[in-house]
């Protein structure tokens, strides 16, 4: 059984098809929670995981709701700081 992310969750992996230095070094997808609109800022975090020895394998990717953490904290984190 193949996995599936749940909604709000990804994962980026080595990309093996990289063919310059403009190429991106790692490539996934995230499984978004809800509609996102154009120009929103969308709050990623991202876990080493799979690694032996510091090399990581894959990075576990989350994303973060920033109009649910404004409103469990009772007011809108700063606008310049991209990770409240």
């Amino acid at each position: 059984m193949a996995y599936t992310p749940k909604p709000g969750d990804g994962s980026l992996f080595t990309n093996d098809k990289r063919t310059s230095d403009k190429s991106p070094s790692m490539t996934g997808y995230i499984t978004a929670h809800r509609d996102i609109k154009k120009g929103e800022r969308v709050r990623l975090a991202a876990w080493t995981k799979g690694g032996d020895g510091g090399k990581a394998k894959f990075l576990s990717v989350t994303m973060s709701d920033e109009r649910e953490r404004q409103s469990d904290a009772g007011q809108s984190a700063p606008q310049d700081d991209p990770f409240g």
